[in-house]
């Protein structure tokens, strides 16, 4: 029976393996959920063979399957709370050090062990929190720990060259493996290669664990005595501590590489000083309620706001902090974003009570402050809405702006405002009240411009996301819906309470899904539909406006865009009009260029493929009707000097936010130069020449090229 417990131990963490590579190769979001699943099931087994057996050193195996259990939790924390994620390894640590105390098996090696591996670790994340990574006293906790774990290693040199055994030459392996791992990582932490960094430890995590669980469960077969010992040292005292460790290598590896841990604290007036008198970029001030920050998407914290600084002084405002829920011209902030939000550096929407103008843009109540943290240029974002607004079939385009954000007096980093994403004048214009028949009867005839009769309506407007996660958010059936063979959709607008619906029906989302999935049947199939909302069949071109999809392709293929093959797709249509593709968003991951992470490669290389083309089967179907590739090709020679004008710009607009982007780097990242302001320029060039030659390919030509 025991074999077959072995090979069970062996699939799970194994499966979780496979899920976890499968994260790294199609950026899902099921790495550390499975992972930690797998886990804590092959300890729960490992246990339960215990328990079944009725072995005597049934408290052993729980304290091992508890070690495991700290082990899989802190995994899952890691992302979106350090400090839990520390505290459990450090639980795993004193776990460790009781349990072969307790097993009267604990000795100098042992402590020396655990010592070196996990608590400068564990130090070095606390820290980090405060000092950041590049501070002098993380540097020398780095060579402090580098160390202690080149004794451990001599410690298992000296043991094989002792006593040859299986047992110690697997120990020494191990200590070679781990020792050089951490080499890597400690001395290029900020490499663009730590994607592959992952897949190593991803492997040697488990490894450990396959190890660590079959060594529990086989401890009879794998025991071993050293020379002179009176008691038997079992491999697993030692595999246990390599299995948090190597945990630990695997959080501290992803802090160090793409999920950074903050840097020091600036004062407003440290900020000031260090950009000097110069500094000629828009300032937001927001000071919240008892000081808080945000910790939510849903919930807004009461504040006070203030833009100053700016080159039209006729831009400058404030809004007080309301002290009474009747009081006007209020504003509140939270955080924004999904993945985004789990970044140290977070997103944040502002929201005021009354209609605001922001730097001159057309007035609204909520607002958008994007960290781009995940970008080394800063501009990424700035340069795909700078550009989208030269594309003038898209009906809304955000405009971009950076501003230094300071919050309770702490300078939180350069942002990047713009506008939010939703249905209102100036941006997404498609807004109409949905009124019952008596509603609508009771307007004046001015008021019914604006309003629709849902009773008589056939077709109504709507702003939609489509996105891989979008049936995460809200309820199925009534925020969202599948589209078949292709990514799910969140409904924007209108919202679930602006519809009109009863107990028993909801017309406007029947509507819509129909409507959005005619459209990507037709895509799909090339051939017409029946539709309930107009008299006869209809086709791809009957229901989408081309001319959008095209300019919406176009800017994010230009940014080479390839998140967009899967998500932030947006869609949107006025009552009686066709559907539009846009706005553009969401370009952190663009050109394949990340903070610490990424392809490393450069910008020629990736100006030169067709990725976003290759991946998205929205384009691939698109652009496979000859009439539609011909009017990319048409549209996109109508815009060369469009993309060139905007690539020469981001030369002089470098010189605008670079002081302020290095004080960003080096303050959430540790990073004090190597920013990547130019790659973004050259990469625009690059990809200019690359485009040209693409769409002067003959229709055949192009098809047969991009095997579509």
């Amino acid at each position: 029976m025991k074999k077959y417990f072995a090979i069970v131990l062996v699939i799970l963490p194994l499966l979780a393996g496979i899920f976890g590579i499968y994260d790294f190769l199609a950026d899902t979001s099921i790495n550390r959920t499975m992972m930690g699943l797998g886990l804590i099931l092959a300890g729960l087994i490992c246990f339960l063979y215990k328990f079944i057996k009725k072995e005597n050193d049934l408290i052993n195996a729980v304290i091992n399957f508890s070690v495991v259990l700290c082990v899989a939790l802190a995994y899952v924390f890691l992302l979106s709370n350090y400090t839990a994620s520390a505290i459990l390894m450090a639980v795993v640590c004193a776990i460790i050090i009781v349990n072969k105390i307790v097993a009267k098996t604990f000795n100098f090696n042992t402590g020396l062990i655990a010592i070196a591996i996990i608590v400068p670790t564990i130090l070095i994340l606390i820290t980090a929190d405060f000092y950041g990574f590049s501070s002098v006293l993380i540097q020398i906790l780095n060579i402090f720990y580098m160390c202690l774990v080149g004794v451990v290693l001599a410690i298992f040199i000296e043991k094989a060259v002792k006593k040859s055994s299986a047992s110690n030459w697997l120990g020494l392996s191990f200590g070679i493996v781990f020792y050089a791992l951490n080499y890597i990582i400690v001395l290029n932490k900020y490499s663009n290669l730590s994607r592959y960094y992952g897949y190593a430890i991803t492997a040697l995590f488990i490894v450990a664990i396959i190890l660590c669980l079959l060594s529990n469960l086989l401890e009879k077969e794998v025991q071993f005595k050293e020379e002179n010992a009176k008691k038997p040292l079992f491999i697993k005292s030692i595999i246990s501590v390599f299995v948090a460790s190597i945990i630990l290598c695997s959080s501290f590896s992803t802090v160090m590489a793409t999920y950074n841990l903050a840097g020091p604290k600036m004062s407003k007036a440290q900020f000031l000083q260090a950009v000097g008198s110069d500094f000629d970029l828009p300032i937001i001030e927001i000071n919240t309620e008892n000081n808080q920050l945000p910790k939510t998407k849903e919930d807004y914290l009461n504040c006070s706001f203030s833009i100053s600084n700016c080159e039209n002084e006729n831009y400058n405002f404030s809004v007080s902090m309301k002290d009474s829920v009747d009081e006007e011209n209020s504003v509140g902030i939270r955080l924004r974003g999904n993945s985004t939000k789990l970044l140290k550096k977070q997103p944040f929407r502002i929201k005021f009570d009354k209609k605001q103008s922001l730097l001159g843009l057309k007035k609204n109540k909520s607002w958008v402050l994007l960290a781009d943290y995940l970008d080394p240029s800063y501009i990424k974002n700035y340069t795909a809405f700078t550009l989208a607004n030269e594309f003038d079939e898209l009906d809304f385009s955000p405009t971009p702006n950076h501003v230094a954000l300071i919050i309770n007096g702490e300078f939180k980093g350069l942002y990047l405002l713009c506008e939010q994403i939703d249905e209102n004048s100036g941006r997404v214009d498609v807004k109409k009240d949905i009124l019952s028949a008596d509603e609508y009867a009771l307007l004046s005839e001015k008021d019914k411009e604006d309003a629709i009769n849902i009773d008589e309506a056939t077709e109504f407007p709507f702003l939609v996301e489509m996105d891989r996660n979008a049936h995460l958010e809200g309820i199925t059936g009534v925020d969202n819906f599948k589209v078949k063979d292709f990514y799910p959709v969140e409904i924007k607008y209108p919202e679930s309470d602006e519809r009109g619906r009863t107990k028993t029906s909801d017309k406007v989302y029947d509507y819509i899904n129909e409507y959005i999935n005619a459209v990507f049947t037709t895509l799909k199939t090339g051939e017409s539909v029946s539709v309930s909302f107009r008299s006869s069949p209809v086709s791809f071109t009957d229901l989408v406006d081309v001319d959008s999809l095209v300019d919406y392709y176009l800017v994010n293929e230009i940014m080479h865009n390839s998140d967009n093959a899967w998500g932030s797709i947006y869609l949107h249509k006025e009552e009686d009009d066709k559907l539009k593709f846009g706005p553009v968003w969401d370009f952190d991951w663009s050109m394949s260029k990340v903070f610490d992470g990424g392809d490393s490669i450069s910008e020629i290389e990736c100006a030169s493929e067709l990725t976003l083309l290759k991946k998205s089967k929205i384009y691939q179907k698109a652009f496979k009707n000859e009439q539609i590739y011909q009017e990319l090709q048409q549209r996109f020679n109508e815009k060369k000097q469009a993309i060139l004008s905007v690539a020469k710009s981001l030369s002089q607009y470098k010189n605008k936010i670079e002081k302020i982007a290095k004080i960003d780097a080096k303050m959430w990242h540790g990073k004090q130069s190597g920013l990547e302001f130019d790659y973004v320029r050259l990469f625009l060039f690059d990809r200019y020449e690359y485009l040209d030659s693409v769409y002067n390919l003959t229709y055949q030509e192009f098809v047969s090229q991009m095997n579509i």
